[in-house]
């Protein structure tokens, strides 16, 4: 009885653990839908350059705003070294008498919204529920290797998707919503000076939506 009881308890934990792993991927293939909606207008699209560059800024005037809110933030450049011109700043913080490093971005003018670039996923399609052997892509049999699909081929029981991928330039608000986020600098001040944004990235950081940040604050 005690073996049977036992063995009941390790097939309910081998169930609880499968279906932890199920919804797992459903959560991952539902972001990146979510996040591949985006790009489908120009005014979310956060690989469009017009409206990624939005109201241009100089480092130099954000790093004074910045400073106001919090004298405790200090901006300095990264690569200030080997007699070559600087290129990238990186915010500090001061806590405990210590500097603590948080995060670059370049100097200069800068755009408004961080640009992205797209990237495309082949993620599980979860409308398939079974395959057939007609559903197969054009494929050939290769001893040693087994079935091997052309080049370009979408797997079967997968399909793709483009979405935003990794940041080509940070844009000023990013900047601001990284402190906002941090509990370094306050919203309310924030957009005193800089002003509210539309963008789903602006939206999600700041509680206004329940949009996810990724992939590009």
């Amino acid at each position: 009885m005690f073996v049977k009881d036992s063995q009941k308890i390790e097939e309910h934990k081998q169930f609880l653990l499968v279906e932890k792993e199920r919804d797992a991927a459903r959560q991952w293939l539902e972001k990146e839908e979510a996040a591949s909606v985006f790009l489908l207008d120009e005014k979310t699209d956060p690989t469009n350059l017009e409206a990624r560059q939005g109201r241009p800024m100089h480092t130099d005037y954000l790093e004074e705003k910045l400073k106001k809110m919090n004298p405790n933030l200090v901006f300095e450049f990264v690569d200030k070294k080997d007699g070559r011109v600087p290129s990238h700043r990186r915010v500090c913080i001061i806590e405990n008498n210590q500097k603590k490093t948080l995060f670059p971005y370049e100097y200069g003018v800068i755009y408004e919204r961080s640009l992205m670039c797209r990237n495309i996923q082949e993620i599980i399609d979860p409308d398939v529920k079974s395959l057939n052997r007609k559903d197969l892509p054009k494929n050939e049999w290769i001893p040693g290797q087994g079935i091997v699909f052309e080049p370009g081929q979408t797997l079967p029981g997968f399909k793709k998707i483009e979405v935003p991928w990794s940041e080509v330039k940070r844009g000023w608000r990013t900047v601001v919503l990284r402190l906002v986020t941090m509990g370094l600098i306050p919203l309310l001040d924030a957009e005193k000076l800089f002003g509210a944004d539309e963008s789903p990235e602006w939206k999600a950081g700041t509680g206004r939506s329940s949009g996810s940040l990724r992939p590009w604050t």
